[in-house]
């Protein structure tokens, strides 16, 4: 085995390189800490960056160990942490590159894959990776072995692939690239840092400042690239869920989450004191026609506001689609409902003479069918029940409350 051949030279080195290298990856780091001021959602972005943080400078931690020491126990431990964050580098990229669903991080997370299991058969002292006579007290980069080339030519293929696709999606797709170049370049970084790093470490079997410093490189390389990950992904899911759970117009809940939490509802064990009200204004069609769309969507807008001001915590709205709205009153007793419906007709009728709307042939109002949830039913059949009512109740003259019951329908109030 062959030893340092100036130990102390070797420590003052690295600890010369060490601070300034420390400083410039603090101020990237505080720099894209800055930049995520701006972003929605800080608090997620927050968490990854401290993360990150705390990854890097146990990254930093590992550098020192391994080149300013010959303690071989404390260089197994310091290796063990750098394996760890190789396996943390390949969850990330490959759980994002699956809730994102883009096919352009794949090749990259199969890299990051192959180089964690080349980096553990190098840990686990492989011959086909470890170089005779090079002491591990020197660096853990101070490897190679007769089938190295492989993990070299891997690396060259990919960096080529991205550099391509690259160019690609510029001239294909130039509003997109626009978006994601930041991501694209980070990967090509990635790549073309790799293949650097396979040719120093195949020239140089000892510990080299090249090699030290392009190690913190990729390191700084792979936090700017997880960030953006982790941004995107949060962004993305976060938009996503609220075009989900909320109507975009008026706020209101949206058609498919209402009719989900209605089916969670009659999947209850108890089931008492539980009302659904579906709403339909009067004649909307004449607001659009005779005042405008705009004005048609700032009477949905307003009627939103509207169902918003009812409790959360026993009533939740949402937009069916058009001018069709659902409520589910949750534990309130029936006279409860009445009164909460008769509230919301009387301020809807007040809205529109406050909006100046005036209609000469027609009368502009609620028309509202409700009935009473019971174990055993159905969302269809729930549904379908509300519905009849608020149809009786546009035949009995509009703006009118209509109770279902199931022996028949029974008009409860005229407006």
């Amino acid at each position: 085995m062959v030893s340092y051949l100036d130990n102390t030279f070797d420590i003052n080195l690295t600890l010369l390189g060490t601070l300034p290298t420390i400083i410039i990856l603090l101020i990237l780091i505080m720099l894209y800490i800055v930049t995520t001021l701006f972003v929605q959602h800080l608090k997620y972005v927050g968490q990854a960056v401290l993360i990150e943080c705390s990854i890097l400078i146990t990254l930093v931690f590992y550098l020192l160990l391994t080149h300013a020491t010959t303690d071989i126990q404390i260089f197994n431990y310091s290796r063990l942490i750098y394996l760890s964050y190789n396996l943390l580098a390949v969850v990330i990229v490959g759980a994002t590159s699956w809730m994102t669903k883009k096919k352009t991080i794949l090749p990259f997370a199969v890299f990051a894959v192959i180089s964690t299991v080349i980096i553990t058969l190098i840990f686990m002292n492989d011959t086909w990776f470890i170089t005779r006579g090079v002491q591990y007290g020197s660096t853990p980069t101070a490897v190679k072995g007769p089938y190295f080339f492989i993990f070299q030519l891997y690396s060259i293929l990919l960096a080529l692939y991205v550099l391509v696709d690259f160019i690609i999606l510029y001239f294909r797709n130039k509003p997109m690239f626009k978006e994601i170049w930041l991501l694209y370049g980070a990967i090509l970084l990635y790549c073309i840092h790799t293949t650097y790093l396979s040719y120093l470490i195949m020239k140089y079997p000892y510990s080299n400042p090249n090699l030290y410093m392009s190690t913190l490189l990729f390191a700084i390389l792979k936090t700017i690239y997880t960030f953006k990950m982790i941004k995107e992904t949060i962004v993305m899911r976060e938009s996503y869920y609220q075009a989900y759970l909320y109507d975009d117009l008026t706020k209101v809940y949206s058609r498919n989450y209402a009719l989900e939490s209605l089916n969670n509802l009659l999947n209850a064990v108890h089931l008492k004191d539980h009302y659904l009200a579906i709403v339909d204004m009067d004649h909307f069609k004449a607001i659009n026609d005779n005042h405008g769309h705009h004005k048609g969507d700032f009477v949905l807008k307003n009627f939103g506001e509207i169902l918003k001001k009812q409790p959360s915590h026993s009533t939740l709205s949402g937009r069916l689609g058009g001018d069709e709205f659902v409520i589910i009153f949750k534990s309130v007793t029936k006279e409860k409902v009445r009164k909460n419906l008769e509230s919301i007709l009387k301020d809807y009728n007040d809205m529109i003479v406050n909006m100046g709307i005036q209609m000469d042939k027609v009368r502009t109002g609620l028309s509202i069918g409700y009935v009473e949830l019971h174990e055993g039913m159905e969302a269809k059949d729930v549904l379908s029940m509300a519905d009849s009512a608020m149809y009786q109740a546009k035949n009995n003259g509009k703006n009118t409350i209509v109770f279902h019951i199931e022996d028949g329908i029974r008009h409860d109030i005229i407006a």
